[in-house]
């Protein structure tokens, strides 16, 4: 069960970078299919950094494991329209979350809808949609906040004066730690949380049953050491 959910948590992230480099070929950048990044490959998406060692760090220092994939080189000088295009490229990864969260929603509401929480907990698929559903909300809503180099701060800077824009650009080097710090110290994963829980709920999936699948998921991962 837990290797067939990491699998598919993988597979998430690499279809996120793959709607950016799909979207960014579509709008006329070459860059990243030149690199072999359009493609289900997962370890062309693998990064030393933001994949291996980011994870390590903030497990250690902050005791949360954080990280990403490989960023997808753009060339926004190959856009037929640089502003509206860069949002298109932006906006494609968290859609093709999204995208996947609704499939996997389908799928689990044909299966298990009619089911109980402690049935659906008892079930190594129900327990695997489930989270991977909540899996691909969470990425959506993650990417989607206004910090450097996340996603949602492309949307804002792409509204802000571009020598405004450049310097908000710039505290993308800490970007992440930004966002874990105020994980730790704001109401901000609980936001998160509640967000996952209401879209979860308008795709069919009581709360009560993700709660339930979940925390088999979480048990199972302590069991072994995670």
């Amino acid at each position: 069960l837990l290797l067939a959910f990491f699998f598919l948590f993988l597979m998430s992230v690499v279809f996120h970078e793959l709607g950016h480099a799909a979207a960014a070929y579509w709008r006329g950048d070459n860059t990243a299919r030149d690199l072999g990044r359009i493609t289900l490959n997962p370890i062309a998406h693998i990064d030393p950094v933001w994949s291996i060692l980011m994870p390590i760090f903030t497990t250690l220092l902050f005791q949360l494991p954080f990280g990403g994939a490989k960023p997808v080189p753009i060339d926004p000088r190959n856009f037929r329209n640089p502003r509206i295009d860069d949002l298109i490229v932006t906006l494609a990864g968290p859609a093709a979350n999204l995208i996947q969260a609704a499939l996997y929603a389908g799928l689990f509401v044909a299966l298990y809808g009619d089911m109980s929480p402690d049935e659906v907990a008892h079930s190594a698929l129900g327990v695997i949609l489930v989270s991977i559903v909540f899996v691909n909300l969470f990425l959506t809503a993650f990417n989607l906040l206004p910090v450097p180099p996340l996603d949602g701060s492309h949307v804002v800077a792409a509204i802000l004066p571009r020598s405004v824009a450049q310097a908000y650009r710039s505290i993308g080097v800490f970007g992440i730690l930004i966002v874990i710090l105020l994980l730790q110290s704001t109401g901000l994963g609980l936001g998160l949380l509640n967000g996952c829980r209401f879209v979860m709920e308008a795709l069919g999936i009581d709360w009560n049953v993700s709660a339930a699948a979940l925390s088999r998921l979480f048990s199972l991962g302590s069991e072994i050491g995670l």
